[in-house]
């Protein structure tokens, strides 16, 4: 085990934050789709790569008996809270770049990582971990239709004014080295695969919707939580990269402003939020040098 880093989760997502978005993302609505769509058969060993928190790994570990789970992240802090929270799946902390497995696996599963991955590295990282005849699933964010809502956009003057801060200071390109989303258009992101030795089996996509005004009280809750984390995750990390934060803002201060906030919210508040509407690419594919005749 590499001792890792901690680079995503301070400046990006804390653990939580992202736990709670990938747990409303894979939720049971999407479930039989989702296993569908993956056409994950057992018994067979899988390893997620760049798990982040662990939640995908171990809802996969609840939904299909007889499945071996191995997941790796180069973030400790990541390995740490699944370890912690999520027991099941064998959580190891290592990087992509120099991940060596002895055992080979049926399938290797990434979740929103391809875009962040240098390409040769990611398709390598494949290979090496696939067995001859084995699958690569990605599950890619296609898009997201955010409407400007009540829990996405709080009205908090002093985050709003602190996170401007941030930005007018420059303390973003810390966040740019780290995050270097590429943006991939649709054909591009289908030559990748052929051009790494890579046949698309199939492409499929699915279609989540969060929509308060249907939900149950309980339902709603979790809801509101989930973004009362995201606020609490963008604001400490963006903190955390901060230099030379001027003593007019103050922590604790921001803090209890977002606790109270989401303390406040109500159902009626939840009017002005019609829907957010996520899409997920699944694209299943194997080498093709281990089929001639393709």
């Amino acid at each position: 085990m590499e001792n890792g880093n901690y680079i995503w989760s301070s400046l990006i997502h804390t653990p939580e934050c992202l736990d709670k978005h990938r747990k409303s993302r894979f939720n049971e609505d999407v479930r039989d789709r989702l296993i569908e769509l993956l056409r994950i058969e057992t018994p067979s060993d899988l390893i997620e790569i760049g798990c982040g928190p662990g939640t995908l790994s171990h809802k996969l570990n609840q939904w299909c008996p007889g499945l071996q789970i191995t997941a790796f992240d180069m973030d400790k802090a990541f390995i740490d809270y699944a370890a912690k929270h999520y027991q099941g799946p064998n959580y190891i902390c290592g990087d992509a770049r120099n991940f060596i497995s002895e055992k080979k696996f049926d399938y290797v599963l990434s979740h929103t990582i391809m875009e962040y991955m240098d390409e040769k590295c990611f398709f390598d990282v494949n290979r090496r971990l696939l067995k001859p005849d084995g699958i690569s699933i990605i599950i890619s964010s296609v898009k997201s239709i955010n409407y400007d809502n009540y829990l996405l956009y709080p009205h908090l003057d002093e985050l709003n004014r602190f996170l401007r801060f941030c930005e007018t200071n420059n303390t973003h390109r810390a966040v740019e080295q780290v995050l270097q989303k590429q943006n991939i258009d649709y054909s591009e992101f289908l030559d990748r695969f052929k051009r790494n030795g890579f046949e698309i089996l199939s492409q499929n996509f699915i279609c989540s919707e969060i929509i308060p005004q249907n939900y149950s009280i309980e339902r709603i809750q979790d809801t509101i939580e989930m973004y009362w984390e995201i606020q609490v995750s963008t604001f400490k990390t963006a903190w955390n990269r901060t230099p030379n934060i001027p003593e007019s803002f103050s922590y604790s201060r921001i803090l209890q402003s977002i606790e109270d906030y989401y303390l406040n919210i109500s159902n009626g508040n939840l009017l002005k939020w019609p829907a957010t509407v996520d899409i997920l690419r699944i694209i299943r594919a194997r080498l093709a040098s281990a089929h001639s005749n393709v």
